[in-house]
């Protein structure tokens, strides 16, 4: 038979239906298959049945859970960096806790914190794919809030020397 994709992870509302816990980019597709045409329904009840299960957790464990379970599609480094910072700031967690909790390394989660810190022009640039995040990483790390136009300059270089990202020995001054 069709291997079915792993049930969808909710919790319930408190007005009715559930929230998606896990599964999000799965329901998307589902309704992408419905809409194509795709011969998904029930042939008895002639309905479209999706198998759910309730997630039992509290808020911690969902952004955990959030975190961990994009096997196939990873976070961009920005969004790692996000979800650290919102489980070290929002949630008053140690990286330690972090740490086993994403089932990561130590310099994983203390870098992503420090991405997440750093300034927005610093953020755009990594977003842009002007300069590489582990790159970005060490230009913040060696030169703080100046960071942003070291990298800058960086890119200016590169692009004078037909790169299209801010090479890695223009990261800053040694």
């Amino acid at each position: 038979g069709i291997a079915l994709p792993p049930a969808l992870a909710v919790r319930p509302r408190e007005e009715g239906g559930v929230w998606s816990v896990d599964g999000h980019r799965r329901h998307k597709q589902i309704g992408r298959a419905i809409e194509a045409g795709a011969p998904i329904k029930d042939a008895k009840s002639g309905k479209y049945l999706i198998s759910i299960r309730q997630f039992v957790g509290n808020d911690i464990e969902r952004v955990f859970r959030l975190a961990t379970s994009n096997k196939n599609k990873r976070h961009n480094p920005l969004q790692f960096a996000g979800i650290c910072k919102r489980l070290r700031v929002g949630f008053n967690l140690t990286v330690d806790q972090i740490i086993e909790g994403l089932h990561c390394s130590r310099a994983s989660v203390e870098n992503a914190l420090l991405l997440a810190g750093a300034n927005n022009d610093v953020h755009q640039a990594v977003r842009s794919g002007s300069i590489a995040a582990t790159e970005a990483i060490k230009v913040v790390r060696k030169n703080g809030e100046q960071a942003g136009a070291v990298i800058d300059k960086a890119v200016v270089v590169g692009k004078a020397a037909g790169k299209t990202k801010a090479p890695a020995t223009q990261s800053g001054p040694e």
